[in-house]
């Protein structure tokens, strides 16, 4: 901002005198300003170090870098005074109304709007819902549900060949499926049912039986390492985070495309 000073330099000895007298004059501008008890300065412009300091310790704020429609946008809301330049700075003049409106820093209002914002959209979906959970806690339900989760995701796979063979021999796979889940499920809970372990289906007569009375055995090693390489398999799949699209397959063309080549 000017200061309505100018400097004509005769005697190279002189010139730390004149910076020193610049800075001088700079203090008593600021001086003048600060009697007045502002404790908000905004400028179009930037703030010198020297400057922060002085408003430091009077306790005022400084702002830098306003645009001037927003500084007389504040100034007539205020009452307070728009000043173009510091060369008049001799006549005191009292800013009207100067604790009647406090002007934050540009660069808090919208982290401050932001915050208010999601306070009063809080309010209201507590309001629309009528519930509330206590903070963090649903985090901590959701990561053991989700675990739970993805160990019942494993054993919906399981079951896909069950259903997949009982659909093929035009039986109830629903039916035949849920009742081998009990079996099993009982077998595993209660000590009295241990024998329906061995329960499997009989999809000639579409019922259930036990296969190890009727013969219908298999070698657990090639269960354990069917399991073993789908379940590596999947996690694999899940660990590729990128795709490499090939080029489209050259086709030959027809007889009617390269017919027009011989003409």
């Amino acid at each position: 901002m000017k200061m309505g000073v100018q400097v004509l330099i005769t005697d190279p000895e002189k010139l730390e005198a004149i910076r020193a007298r610049e800075l001088d004059i700079t203090k008593e501008r600021l001086q003048k300003i600060l009697a007045t008890g502002v404790n908000v300065i905004l400028c179009s412009g930037g703030i010198d170090d020297l400057c922060l300091k002085y408003f430091i310790e009077a306790g005022a704020m400084g702002v830098r870098r306003c645009k001037k429609a927003d500084l007389k946008r504040i100034a007539r809301a205020t009452g307070a005074t728009f000043l173009t330049s510091l060369t008049n700075m001799e006549v005191h003049r009292r800013v009207r109304r100067r604790r009647s409106f406090s002007v934050d820093r540009r660069t808090l209002l919208p982290t401050r709007w932001s915050g208010l914002r999601t306070t009063l959209c809080s309010v209201r979906r507590v309001l629309e819902g009528g519930r509330v959970v206590p903070g963090w806690r649903r985090r901590a339900a959701l990561s053991i549900y989700l675990e739970n989760f993805a160990t019942a995701a494993f054993a919906q796979s399981l079951l896909v060949i069950p259903k997949t063979l009982a659909v093929n021999a035009a039986r109830d796979a629903t039916d035949l499926v849920a009742k081998l889940r009990a079996y099993h499920n009982s077998s595993q809970t209660k000590v009295e049912h241990v024998n329906l372990k061995w329960v499997g289906l009989d999809l000639v007569e579409g019922s259930l039986r036990d296969n190890l009375t009727a013969g219908v055995l298999e070698p657990a090693i090639s269960k354990i390492k069917s399991l073993k390489f789908a379940t590596e398999a999947a996690i694999t799949i899940l660990r590729i985070d990128d795709m490499i699209k090939l080029d489209p397959e050259q086709k030959g063309r027809n007889y009617d495309e390269c017919n027009g080549d011989f003409d």
